[in-house]
């Protein structure tokens, strides 16, 4: 509580040797991104999913940056938004909120129009609730606050989390040689 969630706790240079040494070993990075600070730092060092991608400026404004959506398809990252977090019961008890939660909470619906625009400038989304949501209302929430329809939420659910993942050669979809075979 208390700290910048627009600002970045990690350099690109810093992300970048994180990144070179996964990937010695076949690793994907995963990097939880509240502010666009770290979005675009963790994008430019080539991390593979941004977990929240929640675009917080550092004075507590949305900034969705274009070019880093650009690069976002370039690289092909993946983008897990758990929705479920934002749209919660408590970020609507605007009695006991506290302030940090009153920032997010007064940007939830651009940042979720921010997500559906990504989604269909191409952007892959997965699926991740990032505590003990359910996971279906997770797809709920992409279907019925982002726009997705039910098949893309359940893709985004399966294939599309298997793919970020880099373990769609044995999961995400039924195929044949597959676990789901």
């Amino acid at each position: 509580p208390g700290t910048n969630v627009g600002a970045a706790q990690y350099s690109t240079d810093q992300l970048k040797v994180l990144v070179d040494e996964a990937q010695r070993f076949n690793r994907k990075v995963a990097a939880h991104c509240n502010g666009t600070a770290g979005t675009r730092n963790s994008v430019q060092a080539g991390i593979d999913t941004i977990e929240h991608c929640g675009w917080m400026g550092s004075k507590g404004r949305l900034e969705v940056d274009e070019d880093v959506i650009g690069a976002m398809l370039d690289q092909g990252t993946t983008v897990v938004p758990t929705c479920s977090v934002w749209y919660r019961p408590a970020y609507d008890d605007f009695t006991n909120m506290s302030e940090d939660r009153r920032m997010m909470r007064a940007v939830r619906e651009d940042r979720t129009a921010s997500w559906t625009a990504m989604h269909r400038a191409g952007i892959r989304f997965a699926t991740g609730t990032d505590t003990l949501d359910p996971l279906q209302r997770e797809v709920e929430l992409m279907v019925n606050e982002m726009g997705l329809s039910p098949m893309e939420g359940i893709v985004a659910a399966t294939r599309n989390s298997a793919e970020g993942l880099g373990l769609d050669h044995m999961i995400g979809t039924i195929e044949v040689g597959k676990q789901a075979d």
